[in-house]
């Protein structure tokens, strides 16, 4: 993973384990969701900006995800993600 559980605890503010099995798999499923929304491979030489766009991603689903923002070709997500992940998104048309 390229943003670890315990940058993803102190970004919530959680200091137990009690939902680490969860925020693992919300991690897993933010960094598939933005690697899918950029057309790219994330690695450890990622951007910040991506970086960040992923802990945003993973908060947002651990907190209930409900949608903030909608278009016709994407899932909703929060405006501060599209607006992070913006210039590293790949267009095909």
């Amino acid at each position: 993973m390229i943003v670890s559980l315990e940058d993803l605890k102190t970004s919530l503010g959680i200091e137990d384990a009690a939902d680490d099995a969860l925020l693992t798999s919300k991690i897993e499923a933010a960094e598939a969701w933005v690697s899918s929304y950029i057309g790219a491979t994330l690695s450890a030489s990622s951007p910040a900006p991506v970086l960040e766009a992923v802990r945003h991603v993973a908060e947002h689903l651990f907190e209930g995800g409900e949608p903030t923002f909608r278009s016709a070709a994407t899932s909703p997500i929060p405006a501060v993600v599209r607006d992070l992940l913006r210039p590293y998104r790949t267009w095909f048309f």
